[in-house]
């Protein structure tokens, strides 16, 4: 088992028995020039979390054969995420009326009922995609169809390991 760093991290290990590739994402196999033989590369891959940001009003006024469209739109995106083995989860929310704010001040506890900002565009779904850079995961989130009706925030997810001290 060796590192190369080519600028992310790879592992190369000899798997003489290996014949179907593995459901991991972040692994990728390539034969060798023996028959039977294969090498196994592990890239470092980064989670970015992109979260959909629509005007819900307007959502609520779309008839829905056109929802259905979208949401269709939609299942077609998360299949070109898990065929790029890049999807990791997907959920949507509920809408912002349904939501609520806590602050603790002190022992004083407060809870806001939503919704709680006057602003234009909810958060209102994220996918969770697993790549190898910023560039890639913004790639991703233009293909997002929910970008031609909102605004699709990127953020990388920090890795545990950059919490150690």
């Amino acid at each position: 088992m060796g590192e190369v760093d080519v600028g992310f991290a790879l592992e190369a290990r000899h798997c003489s028995h290996q014949r179907q590739f593995p459901s991991s994402p972040e692994l990728l196999f390539l034969p060798l020039a023996a028959a039977g033989n294969w090498l196994s590369l592990r890239i470092k891959q980064m989670r970015y979390m992109l979260m959909l940001h629509a005007d819900e009003a307007a959502g609520k006024a779309i008839a829905p054969e056109d929802m259905a469209r979208f949401m269709g739109q939609m299942y077609a995106y998360q299949q070109a995420l898990e065929k790029a083995a890049a999807f990791v989860a997907s959920n949507a929310l509920v809408s912002s009326s349904e939501a609520s704010l806590v602050r603790v001040q002190g022992n004083e506890v407060s809870v806001l009922d939503g919704p709680y900002a006057d602003v234009r565009e909810q958060f209102g779904g994220y996918f969770i995609i697993n790549v190898a850079d910023m560039d890639e995961a913004n790639k991703w989130a233009a293909r997002c169809p929910a970008a031609t009706w909102g605004t699709v925030e990127v953020r990388r997810i920090r890795d545990a390991s950059e919490y150690a001290g």
